[in-house]
């Protein structure tokens, strides 16, 4: 799966949760990067760090300069009992690297 770069600032860092029936655990980092269609405008992306990668946020903090890999994923499902399709996505971070704000 192919892997995007975004860059952006920490305005938020959750602490480590369970989200789903197996117990496991993710960690989500928000960054608010400008709005593609307006530069007056922020917009805030959340990224899951998952598992082992939680552990990359031991030296990130909120205000933090960061350039992030990840993968956007996604799936449709089909509501058996009303034929409605549901659609979810996450951006599931692979590095997180603090740089400079240039």
């Amino acid at each position: 799966m192919p892997i995007f770069k975004i860059k952006g600032q920490v305005i938020d860092i959750t602490p480590p949760h369970t989200y789903n029936k197996k117990n496991d655990v993710k960690m989500i980092v928000d960054i608010n990067v400008p709005s593609f269609m307006t530069e007056k405008r922020m917009e805030c992306i959340p990224f899951d760090f998952m598992g082992a990668n939680m552990g990359m946020l031991s030296t990130v903090k909120v205000g933090d300069y960061v350039e992030i890999d990840f993968e956007l994923r996604g799936r449709k499902w089909i509501k058996p009992d009303t034929n409605e399709a549901v659609r979810h996505y996450n951006n599931e971070a692979m590095d997180i690297k603090v740089i400079d704000n240039d």
